[in-house]
């Protein structure tokens, strides 16, 4: 499997914000495929843990296939947090203990910011 595509750059919207990066090819991930042109801000980690976690790092594709899943494939936000978890597991090499860390740390943005 392709765990890897190019990407382009844009300009970041504001100081703080993340860029946004658009796939220039498919991304083939272990829950499914994001189509080329898909657009994202990568890995959307709060400042405090972007010690830990780089928003291009390991979780950069696995955020890809995550935020087509919530807003294209309309994943309730658990599912596609599964989904996450996944696709880590599958994509990257990191510590089982990082990734229930972001894992858990998805999930509960999804509880925190769930929109009615």
């Amino acid at each position: 499997m392709k765990y890897s595509a190019p990407v382009t750059k844009f300009d970041a919207r504001l100081p703080w914000q993340l860029p946004i990066w658009k796939l220039e090819e498919d991304l083939e991930c272990a829950t499914g495929t994001v189509p080329a042109g898909f657009p994202s801000d990568g890995a959307s980690v709060p400042l405090l843990f972007r010690w830990l976690f780089k928003p291009t790092g390991q979780l950069f594709y696995p955020a890809f296939k995550h935020d087509h899943d919530i807003k294209e494939s309309k994943l309730p936000w658990v599912a596609a947090a599964d989904n996450f978890r996944i696709d880590i597991e599958a994509m990257t090499t990191m510590h089982p203990v990082r990734i229930s860390m972001a894992y858990w740390g998805v999930r509960l943005y999804g509880v925190l910011h769930r929109k009615p």
